[in-house]
């Protein structure tokens, strides 16, 4: 399992804003979004915005605790505005990675928080979990 979050902070490593909903995007690529919504629109993130350590860690602990075991969060801190998370790491499959959005925002308690989701969904891992984990994955 950590390797898989180590993936996933050397991916986290240039924190800059990609493009969302491109028509190349074969399902694995980030995407802003909840089960609920349709497409979001293209979120710009402040590249300066210093990361809230203590809500980044305290927002991935809430997420392994909800079924996201190899899902990490960066909350970048805000001056009043809306707050922005940066989601990295892996998922079984495309609920995991929305449920991962929504979980996110309820945690924050801002339905208006901005996502970047940069979860990659992995189908195998729900064959072939990290340390037998076959019910923790979505």
């Amino acid at each position: 399992m950590g390797i898989w979050l180590a993936l996933g902070l050397f991916s986290l490593a240039s924190c800059s804003p990609i493009t969302l909903g491109s028509s190349s995007d074969k399902g694995g690529g980030a995407q802003v979004g909840s089960s609920s919504s349709s497409p979001a629109p293209q979120t710009h993130f402040d590249s300066n915005a210093p990361i809230d350590s203590a809500q980044s860690q305290a927002l991935t602990n809430y997420l392994h605790s909800h079924q996201l075991p190899l899902v990490g969060a960066r909350v970048l801190a805000s001056n009043g505005a809306s707050r922005q998370v940066i989601l990295y790491g892996y998922v079984a499959t495309p609920f995991g990675k929305a449920d991962a959005a929504d979980h996110a925002r309820q945690f924050l308690n801002d339905s208006g928080a901005q996502v970047d989701n940069r979860l990659k969904i992995e189908p195998e891992l729900a064959t072939n979990p990290p340390n037998g984990q076959l019910k923790r994955l979505r």
